[in-house]
């Protein structure tokens, strides 16, 4: 921050200084001096800022520091989060975090959420986006304890209005009552009671789950009306559970007709001019690791000893090459997030075309990737990390189950240099974690738990999967990649 002109009186000044976008709680002593206010003046400033506290015009904090009071109340915009509880809270967005952050001068501690008392929310659900009001604590309470905020006393949120619905369906059970019965919802994700406005499906039994598309959300005392769009079957069934899970987390299950045909426009195959851009290493032993029942492999990785230790290559699916930004299939994957998997089920976030073929790292098919190269000593260091476009051609897709068989000695994956490769990027994958649980990271040892099912879906049994020497390699070497992404993206 620079001086202010002394041109103008002092008490524009430091208007102006107080309110600059990077001041921080200051002293009257350090005010001045980033003021450059001269000596004779310093009297009159001290005069001016007691005089702008008894006004309420200033906040004096902790430590005799000062900030320009906050105005009586503040309008934020975020999410509402409903806890299976009850309870109610508001979770800003990156705008109202800095707000939050500013009007109560917290420069170490960030506002993540801010209680909503029932009878403020105006009807507000889990995920809508909303637009609040705040208000500070009273003045006595500031007087008291020198600041705005204390964790033990949050100020008041009040819901004051609904910018967007994160849901326009429920799903719940069908109940007998009224003129068209009614459905019970959990609360949270669909309200507890949802009158029917409309006479339902002829089919429609009692107890049998529904999906209803919202016609009134319920707001103080009026209560959530919707009409009855879907029969899902009942609870228990495994389809209908599936169906159920799907409807109540808004989980797309169908592309747009715009993202299937962009998608169904991208070339098979790739043109010899990108060839010519990228680095060519379909000639080395690259391979992907993956479960028994992975559906599509979107990394790989090659592992070369070198004398002075390990050059490592770990390879990611190029999606960027297909999905044009601002695109059909991109505005359909922003939207999805990520692929979502349920027993038996992927619903996947980019169209089979992309996740279970173009993107995809088959066995002997060539595929455009993003490669981060590192070059480690024998010591586990990192010294150089390198990121390039790239094409490869996997010469083996393993199981975790063939890795770890050739890391004990077990058995082979009958190709000898694929052998090697398995047994140095074990090795270099020991050292990684040696090293990093000596520089303290935690070591966090937790089963993964599959869910076997039968031929109609149902869930028959429960495997418990543990991290060996075979999951640990891959979980190094993308952890090395990852490490180098961050440093890269920071620095």
């Amino acid at each position: 921050m620079t001086h202010t002109s002394h041109n103008l009186p002092l008490e524009t000044r430091l208007a102006s200084y107080l309110s600059h976008p990077r001041y921080e709680a200051q002293d009257a002593s350090a005010i001045a001096r980033g003021m450059g206010v001269f000596a004779k003046e310093r009297p009159a400033l001290r005069a001016i800022l007691k005089e702008w506290e008894q006004d309420g015009k200033i906040i004096r904090i902790k430590q005799a520091k000062y900030i320009l009071a906050p105005p009586k109340s503040t309008t934020l915009t975020g999410r509402v989060q409903h806890l299976r509880n009850g309870k109610l809270f508001f979770i800003p967005d990156a705008a109202a975090t800095t707000q939050l952050q500013a009007l109560f001068s917290l420069q170490d501690q960030a506002i993540t959420e801010l209680p909503i008392a029932p009878q403020r929310s105006c009807g507000a659900m889990h995920g809508d986006k909303v637009r609040i009001s705040i208000k500070l604590p009273p003045k006595h309470f500031q007087r008291q304890h020198k600041t705005a905020y204390t964790p033990s006393v949050p100020p008041e949120a009040r819901v004051e209005e609904i910018l967007e619905r994160k849901r326009t369906e429920w799903v719940g059970i069908y109940r007998s009552g009224g003129k068209f019965g009614y459905v019970t919802g959990d609360g949270i994700t669909a309200p507890k009671h949802i009158k029917i406005t409309q006479k339902p499906p002829s089919n429609i039994k009692i107890g049998i789950a529904v999906c209803l598309q919202a016609t009134r959300y319920p707001i103080g005392n009026m209560e959530a009306e919707g009409h009855i769009s879907a029969i899902l079957g009942y609870p228990g069934d495994a389809e209908a559970d599936t169906l159920i899970s799907l409807h109540r987390h808004g989980i797309r299950t169908e592309f747009p007709a715009e993202a299937l045909e962009e998608a169904a426009q991208l070339p098979t195959l790739i043109p010899e001019s990108e060839y010519a851009k990228r680095d060519d290493w379909r000639h080395t032993t690259v391979f992907t690791i993956d479960p028994e029942s992975a559906k599509d492999f979107d990394d790989a990785i090659c592992v070369q000893e070198q004398e002075n230790g390990w050059q490592l290559a770990v390879h990611i699916a190029d999606v960027s090459h297909y999905v044009a930004p601002g695109g059909p299939l991109d505005q359909e994957a922003c939207l999805r997030g990520n692929s979502t998997y349920l027993p038996g089920r992927v619903i996947p976030m980019l169209p089979p075309r992309l996740s279970d073929d173009l993107c995809s790292l088959r066995e002997g098919k060539d595929r455009l990737t993003k490669l981060c190269l590192m070059h480690i000593n024998k010591q586990g260091k990192i010294y150089r990390a390198e990121f390039r476009n790239a094409v490869i051609c996997s010469c083996a897709r393993l199981r975790y189950e063939q890795v770890l068989g050739v890391i004990e000695n077990k058995s082979t994956t009958g190709k000898a240099a694929v052998d090697q490769a398995i047994l140095s990027a074990h090795q270099l994958a020991q050292l990684l974690r040696r090293n990093r649980i000596k520089n303290g990271s935690l070591e966090l040892e937790s089963a993964e738990l599959t869910l076997i099912t039968d031929e109609t879906g149902r869930v028959t049994d429960v495997a418990t999967e543990h991290s060996d020497a075979a999951h640990q390699l891959i979980e190094e070497l993308m952890l090395a990649a990852n490490e180098c992404v961050a440093k890269a993206l920071t620095d």
